[in-house]
């Protein structure tokens, strides 16, 4: 059970809009990748003007895949290359998904991602948004830092709030940056990369850094998400198409 403390009545529109989200999401595809919510009540608290308590019960994980990270590092145990392809696969399968019924999650990091009984699911829609058309929008900037887009960081760092920029691809660079950060199973990996804006020497030091456990196909799969051109960068759906492709 989630308690959300809302002190206006516009935030807990917001909040359970975020709800319906996920909820249609699950209930419009069936898919593994989505939490179940099976309630929602608001509990409106009378001794104060315009507070409320929101409460949302769903599925419980057995941990985020943060945890996950920080405890194969603390043993030193390295994913295998069939066992990150299996992670991707299936969050690449959601998040595809997610694009398909317009929804852009804006807020990918290992800690909202939740892993079942070796399932890894999508989670915390706070930042979700339904995004129409090809997903080139104007937005405030969103996201944490550390696993921002180029695009989105560049605009971060110099206080520029809205900028215009392909969400789901995006995406596509914050769910590379996971990747990345669960390949390595550390994050001075991520701020190695983090404010270089060329792609050979973004290459260079991820090359030096994996040729030594996964394979080259891997790093390469790895690269077409930290592209960071975002012309050349795929979104969710070319990404599933590549992947699966790819795995024939």
């Amino acid at each position: 059970m989630k308690k959300l403390d809302i002190q206006s009545l516009e935030e807990l529109n917001e909040f359970k809009s975020k709800v319906k989200i996920v909820d249609n999401l699950y209930k419009k595809t069936k898919h593994y990748g989505f939490i179940k919510i099976y309630a929602d009540k608001v509990v409106p608290l009378y001794n104060q003007s315009f507070y409320y308590n929101y409460y949302i019960i769903m599925e419980l994980g057995e941990r985020d895949w943060e945890k996950e990270i920080q405890l194969r590092l603390v043993h030193q145990r390295y994913y295998s290359e069939y066992e990150l392809y299996q992670i991707i696969y299936q969050l690449v399968k959601t998040l595809s998904l997610m694009q398909q019924n317009n929804v852009s999650h804006r807020d990918i990091k290992p800690a909202n991602v939740l892993i079942m009984k070796g399932l890894y699911k999508i989670c915390d829609f706070g930042e979700a948004t339904i995004i129409n058309g090809n997903g080139v929008v104007v937005q405030n900037v969103r996201g944490s830092q550390l696993y921002m887009s180029p695009i989105l960081f560049y605009a971060y760092n110099h206080n520029v709030s809205q900028v215009m920029h392909n969400t789901y691809k995006s995406d596509v660079y914050s769910f590379g940056m996971c990747v990345l950060l669960a390949a390595t199973l550390s994050g001075y990996t991520l701020y190695d990369i983090r404010e270089i804006l060329n792609i050979q020497q973004v290459t260079k030091i991820i090359v030096n850094k994996l040729n030594n456990r996964y394979s080259i196909n891997f790093i390469n799969l790895l690269l077409k998400m930290l592209q960071i051109d975002e012309n050349l960068r795929m979104d969710f759906i070319q990404l599933e198409h590549y992947i699966t492709n790819f795995w024939k």
